[in-house]
């Protein structure tokens, strides 16, 4: 053994020799037998060298889940958060049992150039994602039913790659034979006086020419030559950190105190952002007092020049600031994004175009796109080099590889849909056709779906996941994730008790809110996700795959449903193609502001009754919460949910109340005091499918605002750019409409 350990010691010389020359990062991954000792005798010998050529410690992160090491403080994997936004000249995986592939997508970039990563794993032979699977485990499956798809996958680019050497059993299998080419520094241009106001010192803090060129373009927010800014980079460019230097020159060269709104998905986003404004602000001379959250990541920042404060994005359209940085914006749907824009009196939109956050050329397309048709102008900022490691970083394209963060999709224009075809390649299939599955994934990157490594995990290892896509002359113009949910009748018990059930996601609510019992034995098909290629959208390409799917399902499954967070427009694509909504969750989601909602399609009519009862339930539960739950769900939903159920409702007066509606309508009484009335007469309108009112679009809303929602008059007024004396008159004539129709309310 002690020739190995020597052999393996020498190899990670050369290896870190390479990194230093290049200033990239390399890679040791040590599997199989006495793995530990061996990634112990490497490591020991990396933090060696490393501080002789460095001349200082090394920066280090150990992440394992066996304390028992013998090279430095552990850290669990479940803590590998702490890692972000901090550099490190070596990093310790022990990926033994399994991991959770986000944690990858999290931890690669924290090596900077010059630096290594071990990676411990079981032999190759025996390698499974076992912590994950038992995360996303779901009945009737157990742990040796999931596939490991994943991994096989993962290894073999491991094989494929440069930069990586392989360890199995003792013996290098596979040795890292790149070259180390002397990285070529590029001179930094500031520029002139005449050129910037933020002083010198903020831009001698960059450290590449395209950081330099953004914080000098997000100075013209400062200079109030611009409103809206927009930049894109691939991971690992210094957006983050450029925009925390950008915010401390701001604040520190205005002439009064400034309040920053700082948003994106989590905090960990946002690290970099406050360390960066934390570190230049101090170094300018400001005290700087900061407040962490319980994951103990910086929240809010304050000194004498302003604060800066992070809400998720829901909170954040809501608050009022003088600058609003959105990070990560690519993780947002459009409304959100523009829901911000009616905010911010000024406004900086980062997005990452590859990597572990989020899909930056979906963001582009879409965003863009709507800043356009609203004649908005807008800075845009591209940033290419990377800051923590040269160019070409071969760990960089690894994992960028196996994770699919760089995948694209061909370009492609079908020109007859009839040509369109269903394929539903086996996992074996799908995975070994690469070139399919960067197709299909990329579908999903420039939709509005956030992808993430743990997403690719679940599809290829979960035994009831199924990829689904629509091909035209053999490329992918609509991919689907399907899931396999019901026939669970043995857990409808613990679905009762409103325990979290893994995997059937429509039974449980079912089984949950309408106690249906019985419907956990019906077995269905859940929509996971669906995107269609952006340059085929629009022309029911996503409408016709649901088609195909429920013919080629319709003898197997009961129902075909999905789960979503719900635009007017999303809504609506389902409801035309026949899918009933049974469930909107009672609060937004923090990150994308929508409610979730789940609909469903019987195929079978045994299941048609099941799915209109509870359509019907969920209707009257959304109408009698307008002015609660959902006081502040969007209009155009609420119009739109009027018209799915099969409702007969009736309103109930008593002769007095009878009374008062014909005075309300024909007569002196005020809204005030025919409320009650105004409201049943209302609920009546919307929730009655037999006996349908002529109200035009704008008599709907107000209905909707004033009666159900509550809204002031003085803000139903505003929205309509009315006086709030029309309204009140407008509202009279609808209830002489209603009034005047049913039955319910003759004197």
């Amino acid at each position: 053994m002690t020739d190995i350990v020597n052999e393996l010691k020498e190899h990670t010389k050369e290896l870190i020799d390479k990194a230093q020359k290049s200033y990239q990062r390399r890679m040791i991954v040590v599997l199989g037998k006495n793995a530990k000792e061996y990634a112990t005798a490497i490591v020991n010998e990396a933090l060696s060298y490393l501080k002789k050529i460095l001349k200082r410690d090394p920066r280090v992160w150990f992440f394992s889940d066996d304390p028992e090491w013998s090279i430095g403080p552990i850290t669990p994997m479940k803590e590998a958060i702490k890692a972000l936004g901090t550099t490190a000249d070596l990093m310790l995986l022990d990926l033994r049992g399994g991991f959770f592939p986000n944690d990858l997508g999290r931890l690669g970039g924290v090596v900077q150039g010059g630096g290594l990563y071990v990676i411990v794993g079981d032999h190759p032979n025996e390698w499974r994602l076992t912590k994950y699977h038992k995360k996303i485990l779901a009945y009737p499956y157990r742990l040796e039913d999931m596939d490991n798809y994943f991994m096989e996958r993962f290894i073999r680019k491991l094989y494929e790659h440069d930069g990586i050497t392989i360890i199995v059993d003792g013996e290098i299998v596979k040795r890292d034979t790149s070259v180390g080419k002397k990285r070529k520094l590029g001179n930094i241009e500031i520029p002139k006086n005449t050129e910037r106001i933020f002083n010198k010192k903020f831009y001698k803090k960059c450290l590449t020419q395209d950081q330099v060129d953004a914080l000098n373009t997000l100075e013209r927010l400062f200079k109030d030559e611009s409103r809206i800014q927009i930049m894109i980079a691939d991971r690992g460019r210094g957006k983050s950190s450029v925009l925390g230097i950008f915010l401390a020159a701001y604040m520190h060269h205005s002439k009064r105190k400034i309040k920053v709104i700082l948003t994106a998905p989590h905090p960990e986003n946002v690290m970099e952002v406050f360390r960066f404004a934390q570190e230049m602000l101090e170094a300018h001379g400001h005290k700087v007092k900061t407040t962490k959250n319980s994951e103990g990541l910086i929240v809010n920042l304050e000194c004498s020049k302003g604060s800066i404060s992070y809400y998720k994005p829901l909170q954040a359209s809501s608050r009022k600031g003088d600058i609003f940085i959105v990070d990560e914006a690519a993780s947002l749907q459009v409304p959100m994004l523009l829901k911000i824009l009616k905010k911010a009196p000024k406004v900086v939109y980062s997005s990452t175009i590859h990597g572990y956050e989020g899909a930056g050329r979906g963001f582009s397309i879409r965003f863009m796109g709507s800043l356009k048709e609203k004649g908005l102008k807008f800075d845009l900022i591209e940033m290419h080099e990377p800051i923590r490691y040269a160019k070409d970083d071969p760990i960089e394209r690894f994992l960028f590889d196996v994770l699919l963060l760089d995948a694209e999709p061909e370009d492609v224009e079908v020109q007859d849909l009839d040509k369109l075809e269903l394929y539903m390649p086996s996992k074996y299939e799908f995975v070994k056709d690469e070139k399919l599955l960067r197709e299909y994934f990329s579908i999903f990157v420039l939709a509005h779906y956030r992808n993430n490594p743990n997403d690719l995990a679940l599809l290829l290892d979960t035994p009831n996941h199924y990829p689904v896509m629509l091909l035209y002359e053999g490329k992918v113009v609509c991919s689907m994730q399907i899931s396999i949910e019901g026939d669970a009748l043995e857990i409808a018990d613990d679905m009762l008790r409103g325990e979290k059930i893994n995997g059937h996601m429509i039974p449980d609510r079912m089984v949950k809110y309408y106690r249906y019992k019985e419907f956990a034995k019906f077995k269905g098909i859940r929509v996971v996700r669906i995107a269609v290629h952006p340059n085929n959208m629009n022309r029911g390409i996503g409408s016709r795959a649901l088609k195909m799917i429920e013919e080629r399902f319709k003898d197997k499954v009961d129902w075909i449903g999905s789960g979503f967070g719900a635009t007017h427009r999303l809504l609506n694509f389902w409801v035309k193609n026949g899918y009933k909504p049974i469930h909107m969750a009672p609060i937004r989601n923090e990150v994308s502001g929508e409610y979730s909602v789940i609909v469903i399609k019987p195929l079978k009519s045994y299941v048609r009754e099941y799915v209109e009862t509870a359509c019907n339930e969920f209707v009257i539960r959304v109408f009698e919460s307008l002015e609660d739950t959902y006081r502040d769900l969007e209009i155009p939903i609420v119009r739109l949910l009027a018209r799915v159920h099969t409702l007969k409702w009736r309103a109930r007066f008593t002769p007095k109340q009878k009374e008062r509606a014909w005075a309300y309508a024909f007569g002196p009484l005020t809204y005030e005091v025919a409320r009650d009335i105004a409201r049943e007469l209302t609920l009546t309108y919307f929730l009655d499918s037999d006996r349908r009112v002529e109200l035009t679009g704008r008599e709907e809303k107000i209905l909707i605002m004033r009666v159900l929602q509550c809204w002031p008059i003085s803000d139903i007024a505003k929205y309509f750019r009315l006086s709030p004396t029309t309204i009140l008159i407008e509202l009279k004539d609808i209830m002489k409409k209603l009034v005047s129709t049913y039955e319910e309310v003759k004197v």
